[in-house]
């Protein structure tokens, strides 16, 4: 996807991902590479102080829609380890 005159710097598109004000598909491949710490990060802290599955799906369900499933995904991974 070409850079929008009114994305200037790439922490901006990284926001716009986190918080899924855009597609995970609108974002350009350098972006998602940096997005997925944080969602490693975030799966990782689901991972470690949800103790319930109710605390884990609450802390799940935090996370913005379009984001989640990739969160998802990621926890089912490192669950799996």
């Amino acid at each position: 996807m070409a850079w929008p005159h009114s994305i200037t710097r790439p922490s901006q598109w990284l926001e716009l991902l986190l918080t899924g004000k855009i597609t995970w598909d609108e974002a350009p491949e350098p972006i998602k590479s940096w997005a997925m710490f944080f969602i490693f990060d975030a799966a990782k802290t689901i991972r470690d102080k949800g103790k319930t599955k109710e605390q884990r799906q609450s802390m799940l369900f935090r996370i913005p829609e379009r984001v989640r499933p990739l969160v998802e995904k990621e926890l089912l991974r490192i669950w799996s380890k």
